[in-house]
């Protein structure tokens, strides 16, 4: 990483110089647009430094792929379910579950989304 050789490596010093930074754009901003400059043309096309974007919103339901070279789906999963965490998984609508509970994949034994779809 070559570009980083001037940066101290210490974190402390690191968060302390993105702070100053952020404080500088937001000044250089701020100062686009007191001379009749946009809101847009102060950003310049870059996004706000700092600021978190929106967390993704997490799929309701899970399908869990198999092992085997077909990758076929083994187990429906609640969204947050624990269980899925460490597997490869692919995102389902409800319609989605839905059809491979019916289709005899199996249910989660932790999170048990066949309660909350009403699948017996």
């Amino acid at each position: 990483m070559s570009e980083n050789r001037d940066l101290p490596t210490d974190l402390g010093l690191l968060k302390i110089i993105e702070r100053y930074l952020v404080l500088q754009l937001g000044a250089v901003r701020r100062q686009i647009t007191s001379v009749g400059g946009t809101p847009s043309d102060a950003r310049g096309g870059v996004s706000e430094v700092g600021r978190p974007r929106p967390a993704a919103r997490a799929p309701e339901w899970l399908i869990q792929l198999g092992i085997d070279g077909e990758r076929r789906p083994v187990v429906v999963h609640r969204g947050g379910c624990a269980a899925a965490r460490r597997a490869t998984v692919v995102p389902a609508s409800r319609r989605d579950a839905l059809e491979a509970l019916a289709a005899g994949v199996e249910s989660c034994y932790a999170c048990r989304p066949d309660r909350e779809l009403q699948v017996d």
